[in-house]
């Protein structure tokens, strides 16, 4: 006898699929096992097949109300046993395999409200964690910025080792009127990275104060400073991780007291203007590249008299050697002619 037995697995059980044929035992097994009991409606049930859902059925008499926990798998055998001997049970049992799919249909659904509730639960959770969060964001950031409010005082804002590169996340542009302490002692460290990833930008340009604005930061790197006619006065002090300065911008006015103190990483800075002024003191930045003395150098006015700036020795011997290894830039020809071009200025090397 061919055997046809097709089952419409629905979506309210969480399962996809169609058991069919000779594999009818084989899928229907997979299916209790892997998901919920088969669940829809049988396009066609032929005597055989009912005779061996009765056979089951008769064993697991729970086996649908009860669903996927109350299924005893190892009584589905008793559907083979049909199947081969085909017509061993009684007719009387072949009823009441119509009366059940209803009853499977209802357990499916039962279940699938059940995890539909509880995906639906977890994902509404989520989605309101992540609103929620947002929500403390806004509220947050509106709050500490005065909702992007343009020159406003930023006094010691990003101050501390509270503050790192996760938690700085501002939702303005920063412009402040004054930066005094603004990162003094603060955990960020890309500051450049932080920036970028929140959209928004760092704007110096209407900043009247400067005092001890990076200080003992752990700020790698930094943009554009703009100090036109400004004091520096300890700006970048006591910064071990500060390896560049994108660009300061400057003005003959501008001031340098205690600008770089210490600042011993210092490898790469650029000046963009007319340094007039003694005061730069860079005797700690023994890392600094020629390009940025080159630069330093250039940038000192012509027609200053009576000034001053120190740079390290161990900076200029590795910049401006004759030779890789020799470090003696201090004494090169290229140095000699570089410091000539400034015969106004005294140029130390400490």
């Amino acid at each position: 006898m061919s055997l046809k037995f097709i089952v419409k697995i629905d979506r309210f059980a969480g399962g996809d699929g169609v058991l069919g044929n000779e594999k009818l035992v084989a899928g229907f097994n997979d299916a209790i096992g892997e998901y919920r009991p088969p669940i829809g409606f049988l396009t066609e049930i032929p005597s055989a097949t009912k005779m061996a859902l009765a056979v089951a059925e008769e064993y697991a008499a729970n086996l649908v109300s009860e669903a996927r926990d109350a299924i005893d798998i190892s009584r589905l055998s008793d559907i083979n046993t049909a199947l081969v001997d085909n017509g061993s049970v009684p007719a009387d049992k072949l009823d009441d395999v119509d009366k059940r799919i209803p009853q499977v249909r209802a357990a499916g659904y039962n279940h699938g409200y059940g995890d539909g509730y509880s995906s639906g639960r977890e994902e509404g959770e989520i989605f309101g964690f992540h609103a929620g969060e947002m929500s403390e964001y806004n509220r947050f950031w509106e709050t500490y910025q005065r909702k992007g409010a343009s020159s406003i005082s930023y006094d010691g804002a990003f101050s501390g080792e509270g503050w790192t590169t996760e938690t700085f996340a501002p939702k303005y542009n920063i412009v402040p009127s004054s930066a005094q302490n603004m990162f003094w002692h603060s955990g960020i460290t890309d500051l450049m990275g932080a920036l970028e990833k929140s959209g928004v930008s760092l704007d110096f340009s209407r900043c009247v104060s400067f005092s001890s604005t990076f200080a003992n930061a752990k700020i790698e790197e930094i943009g554009d400073v703009s100090a036109i006619g400004r004091s520096l006065s300890m700006t970048f002090a006591n910064t071990s991780y500060l390896h560049t300065i994108e660009k300061i911008i400057v003005s003959e006015s501008t001031t340098y007291s205690s600008a770089f103190r210490k600042a011993t990483a210092l490898a790469n800075v650029t000046f963009d203007g007319v340094i007039g002024q003694s005061g730069l003191d860079f005797q700690w930045s023994t890392l600094l590249s020629r390009a940025s003395i080159e630069n330093i150098i250039g940038a000192l006015s012509s027609t200053a008299s009576g000034k001053s700036i120190t740079l390290s020795t161990a900076a200029v011997n590795a910049a401006f050697e004759d030779e890789p290894g020799l470090q003696n830039g201090s004494g090169s020809m290229s140095w000699a002619l570089l410091i000539a071009t400034k015969p106004n200025w005294t140029i130390s090397l400490v």
